[in-house]
């Protein structure tokens, strides 16, 4: 998916540096993301956040294998993290599981059941990202065969979810929510200029969905 052609759906400051290092903090492991740039009124920020880090040993490394993931069926462009983190905060009192539903025309939906209650938070009129033709087969893609108002669900913990969205903290550019229906969701997170320029780079996250 482009970057660059994404707008800045939360009005967040445009990052100028971007660096990921492997650090301490208590005495444990970390990997600090460090983002200096300026605000919307040309004050120069600079925000760190520690993400918790496992070294692994030669052995452990090669046990290891990154999971198969198919085509997602939908891919939105999300609203703002902070609002989504207060949305998901209220959700996690009531229960454990969070619902995350979209389509491509969109829409975005967070929602959770429990006995006699029913929250539904709506989001409309977001953003689909276009596909990138040289990464993928755009006109075979899940996302472009199927009905556009179909909505795709994946239900994830909450507080998995929580801990994602406090990448707020990082002013992203541009969050994608890529939807693999009943299997999980990736998270492509946009730190920096739209296009690649000013050191911007690309993390992402994913959690797999409950049966």
């Amino acid at each position: 998916m482009k970057a660059s052609g994404f707008g800045n759906s939360n009005g967040s400051a445009a990052s100028e540096e971007v660096t990921l290092r492997l650090s301490k903090k208590d005495n444990m492991p970390v990997l600090a993301l460090t983002v200096n740039g300026l605000t919307r009124h040309s004050h120069t920020i600079k925000l760190v956040q520690y993400i918790p880090a496992t070294l692994l040993s030669q052995d452990q490394k090669e046990q290891l294998k990154e999971p198969l993931l198919s085509d997602p069926q939908v891919h939105i462009l999300l609203p703002n993290l902070l609002a989504l983190k207060q949305i998901a905060d209220k959700i996690k009192q009531l229960h454990t599981r969070l619902t995350i539903s979209a389509n491509m025309n969109g829409c975005l939906s967070l929602k959770t059941s429990t006995i006699g209650v029913d929250v539904v938070v709506s989001f409309k009129d977001l953003a689909n990202p276009e596909l990138d033709p040289t990464q993928v087969d755009v006109n075979a893609h899940p996302s472009r065969v199927r009905d556009k108002d179909a909505f795709a669900d994946v239900t994830v913990d909450v507080r998995d979810f929580i801990k994602f969205v406090q990448m707020y903290s990082t002013n992203p550019t541009n969050v994608v929510c890529c939807l693999v229906e009943g299997f999980g969701v990736v998270f492509y997170v946009y730190v920096g200029k739209p296009g690649g320029g000013g050191g911007g780079t690309l993390t992402f996250c994913e959690f797999f969905t409950f049966h």
